[in-house]
């Protein structure tokens, strides 16, 4: 309550009219210490030595510059020790997009930010600053904070979606290719006052990067978040807030976030 007052009290001193991106950050912005912004991390696998020799004449010679993709034979197969899992070492490209504009946004607000990956993020960590975490699957900060929340991140057996709590209905994409492509996404964007961290606590997610890309979008546009927030309650910004987004993905770029269900409590 003291952190939404006091974000209350900076939007009044700014004189003009507060748009819905002001109202929604005015929390974060209001306290002296920076924002954490963190960022999950997905496991990559790499092929073997041995197998890039063996297929590597799959690729042209001019391309075989820095990342290419082999083109591995359909009916022979590969030992598992070809396999191999590398972690702490990549960002997905929703989480970084997202990243880089909210770096932004507070830039423009003359607030400071560290950005945090993989394994470098701990529990005193989010106790001692207002943070976003970016992603879902690729963050486990994320699915650990959205106990008792109404719009969550499900997994089970390998099929991934978000559920509705309060009507027990669910999301999820049936054309989610083993790529991960998809024609669609969804999306959840949270701001919790009474985080479990006991901190402000802001969570941007897809069910893939293509909803996490979208999350960041939507939290850095005046236009979709007051559309948005239109029906909801006149005092959201001192109160918790989830929104349900729906997008749809045009060849590659995803389209802007649409919103299915805005919650406020």
């Amino acid at each position: 309550m003291l952190v939404a007052l006091c974000a209350g009290l900076l939007l009044m001193r700014t004189g003009a009219p507060a748009d819905a991106v002001q109202q929604f950050w005015a929390p974060a912005l209001a306290g002296s210490r920076p924002v954490l912004i963190y960022c999950g991390q997905p496991v990559v696998y790499f092929l073997s030595r041995e197998v890039h020799d063996k297929y590597r004449n799959t690729v042209a010679p001019d391309k075989q510059r820095g990342s290419y993709a082999l083109t591995l034979d359909s009916k022979e197969s590969i030992r598992g020790s070809d396999v191999i899992p590398v972690t702490d070492q990549f960002v997905g490209i929703g989480n970084a997009h997202t990243a880089a504009l909210l770096t932004g946004l507070f830039a423009e607000k003359h607030k400071s930010v560290e950005i945090r990956y993989a394994n470098d993020l701990s529990f005193s960590d989010l106790r001692g600053s207002p943070s976003v975490l970016i992603g879902a699957f690729s963050n486990l900060w994320t699915l650990e904070m959205q106990g008792g929340l109404r719009f969550v991140f499900e997994q089970d057996q390998g099929a991934r979606r978000i559920r509705d709590r309060s009507e027990n209905h669910t999301w999820q994409l049936p054309e989610l290719a083993s790529d991960g492509k998809t024609p669609e996404d969804y999306a959840v964007v949270s701001r919790l006052f009474s985080s479990a961290t006991g901190q402000l606590l802001i969570s941007a997610a897809g069910i893939t990067q293509y909803g996490t890309r979208s999350t960041g979008e939507f939290l850095t546009s005046a236009a979709l978040m007051k559309e948005a927030l239109a029906k909801v309650p006149a005092d959201w910004p001192g109160r918790n807030v989830q929104v349900l987004l729906h997008i749809n993905v045009y060849k590659g770029p995803p389209g802007p976030p649409k919103v299915v269900a805005a919650h406020v409590w």
